[in-house]
């Protein structure tokens, strides 16, 4: 996602760059034909960026979907992880316990 939004910032720059220096050049020569193709160009290149800066405008906004869309995963990854130590925890107290009454079963003495 990050190359495709730094991919779109950058063909923009380069857009822009590009007819500054065709529009420069199109008015040094000083021919009609050439300003008139360099208004063209010009006015091209420019709808070329606004369509690349809204592109560019929905991929930050699916970035920060996801973005969001993964942090409620981790937390909800997280909390299931808390549950399972728990659970473990527990049934190991209680393995532990079973252990123990059956230890003091065979010693004949019974601890409650």
């Amino acid at each position: 996602m990050s190359a495709a939004i730094d991919g779109a910032k950058e063909k923009q720059k380069e857009l822009a760059e590009t007819a500054e220096k065709g529009f420069a050049q199109a008015t040094g020569a000083g021919d009609i034909t050439m300003l008139g193709q360099a208004g063209s160009f010009a006015q091209r290149a420019k709808n070329e960026i606004e369509e690349l800066a809204q592109a560019l405008v929905m991929l930050l906004k699916r970035r920060d979907e996801l973005q969001f869309i993964l942090r409620g995963l981790f937390v909800e990854k997280k909390r299931y992880e808390i549950i399972k130590d728990r659970k473990e925890a527990e049934h190991t107290k209680e393995l532990a316990k079973k252990e123990q009454r059956e230890l003091d079963d065979m010693a004949g003495g019974r601890r409650r």
